[in-house]
């Protein structure tokens, strides 16, 4: 389970709203797949086995096998995406952040509606959010080369693939 502990509202009228303290499974949106992603092999393998799949929206993961196959992706690129996965009309980037050991402590995301998420904006987000936790991770005493190893797969599973939103525009 993921909670969230600190938001900062945007200021457009429509606006995406995180409540505090709410408890979310990990399998859903970008900052649960986030975490996910980066826990330790074994960890991973253990949650995935035992998650009940409940669909939030017609774009919740709900496949079993499909969770494996996003974690290698979201390793390769460094952070995970959502587009409507938990609340139609949102979609989300969000990176781990990594204490000492490599292990994924919290994350960093930014949340916003599809409408006003350009293809330009969703694909700088990503890479920018990704740059920043890793900041964060550092601070916290992270250092590349730490952590959970990225297999050959993993590092180059998202290396290829368009990063984008497929928000109806």
């Amino acid at each position: 389970m993921k909670t969230y502990r600190i938001a900062l509202e945007g200021y457009h009228p429509t606006r995406a709203v995180q409540e505090l303290g709410v408890r979310l499974p990990l399998y859903v949106g970008a900052t649960g797949k986030a975490i996910l992603a980066f826990l330790s092999q074994a960890a991973r393998e253990d949650l995935v086995g035992t998650l009940e799949l409940v669909p939030y929206t017609g774009k919740t993961i709900v496949d079993r096998h499909k969770p494996r196959a996003e974690v290698d992706r979201i390793r390769g690129l460094g952070f995970s995406e959502s587009d409507g996965e938990r609340v139609p009309g949102m979609s989300g980037v969000a990176a781990p952040i990594l204490g000492r050991d490599g292990a994924a402590v919290g994350w960093l995301s930014v949340i916003g509606v599809c409408a006003r998420l350009t293809d330009e904006v969703w694909a700088a987000t990503g890479p920018l959010v990704q740059a920043a936790a890793q900041q964060i991770s550092e601070s916290l005493g992270f250092k590349l080369g730490r952590g959970p190893p990225r297999s050959a797969n993993e590092s180059a599973a998202g290396a290829d693939e368009k990063v984008g939103s497929s928000c109806a525009r």
